[in-house]
């Protein structure tokens, strides 16, 4: 990961220093929760989380363009280096391949990067091929959350796919978790919306906060909008979930493309007792686009509800087949 702008890290770093040689500043110590002990939550909604001492969380999401670099190479251990080195507990990508075709060297990646990083992952389709010549497998597009946390239940949701007789729209879906932070549950979405219309996106979204919206557990929704700020999409989502980026004051961050960014299209949004102490841009080549971290704080309760693992509103794809599970890693189609 490289930083934009050095000579102001430099500064930033010098200033830090003197504050701390004058006792002006105590240094934060890690928690064994996540993150740091000195942290303190963002004002605003979502800040009592923080008050009640919560639970310190590190969020990713990140557009890894089937692992592709900024030169359009394949390089995947670069995505796992990113992620690792923001010492992300719970990631949310998008455009991940699985025995996809020879553009991602027919990888697995969802698996690849779980093993890689010592985590458990979910896996949600958006696209399937027939296996490609010499290859007993078919070929896997779409979504996976990578957590360091136990995944408790897991389900895709295929989103309603309008239809357009020029330039048809691609099917995208949600991916839904449960998972388990030290006693508490928590829901996690990881979507990523059509890249061409409007109209799609906002039928995409209507469905996904439909969704989302009887979850009675602290909320994260992460993805790649494909939408900016100030847009209807998300004026629409901002009606359920909170954006973390803009409640810090930090809205105009661009996240895309990488070499020239221009928009903010990538997204962490909350709902309920889940407070933002902080978040940033990684600035990376591993991909077009630039993953967004957040430090969060959720606050400790019990589950209120059963995990949903089926039912809810919405079309849903359908299991291929129960979960397959070992001993570091979970996976369900």
């Amino acid at each position: 990961m490289r930083a934009r702008n050095g000579i102001l890290q430099s500064i930033f770093l010098a200033a830090v220093c003197a504050l701390l040689l004058a006792g002006v500043l105590v240094p934060s110590v890690p928690s064994a929760a996540g993150g740091t002990s000195g942290d303190t939550a963002a004002p605003g909604r979502g800040s009592a989380a923080a008050a009640a001492g919560g639970i310190n969380v590190r969020v990713m999401t990140f557009n890894i363009r089937h692992g592709t670099d900024e030169d359009d190479d394949l390089d995947l251990e670069s995505v796992a280096d990113d992620i690792e080195t923001a010492e992300a507990q719970i990631v949310g990508l998008q455009e991940v391949d699985r025995h996809r075709s020879a553009r991602s060297d027919f990888v697995d990646q969802a698996k690849w990067l779980a093993e890689r990083l010592d985590m458990h992952y979910a896996f949600g389709l958006n696209r399937k091929t027939p296996p490609k010549e010499g290859r007993r497998k078919p070929g896997l597009h779409g979504l996976v959350v990578l957590s360091k946390f136990p995944i408790v239940s897991a389900r895709n949701h295929m989103l309603t796919n309008l239809k357009y007789a020029h330039r048809p729209t691609k099917q995208r879906s949600m991916l839904e978790v449960v998972i388990d932070i030290k006693g508490t549950r928590i829901s996690f979405y990881n979507t990523h919306l059509d890249n061409q219309r409007k109209e799609q996106r906002l039928s995409q979204l209507s469905e996904i906060l439909a969704m989302a919206r009887p979850s009675p557990r602290p909320s994260i929704l992460v993805r790649d909008f494909n939408a900016q700020p100030h847009s209807r999409v998300m004026r629409t989502a901002r009606t359920l979930f909170r954006d973390v980026m803009a409640d810090l004051g930090q809205g105009d961050e661009e996240t895309f493309p990488y070499e020239e960014p221009d928009r903010r299209i990538d997204y962490i949004l909350t709902r309920g007792p889940v407070s933002a102490r902080w978040a940033e841009v990684i600035d990376t080549g591993s991909s077009d686009h630039m993953p967004v971290l957040a430090g969060l704080t959720i606050a400790k309760a019990q589950d209120t509800g059963p995990a949903r693992t089926e039912g809810g509103p919405g079309p849903a794809q359908p299991s291929e087949g129960p979960p397959r599970v070992s001993a570091r890693t979970s996976v369900w189609f």
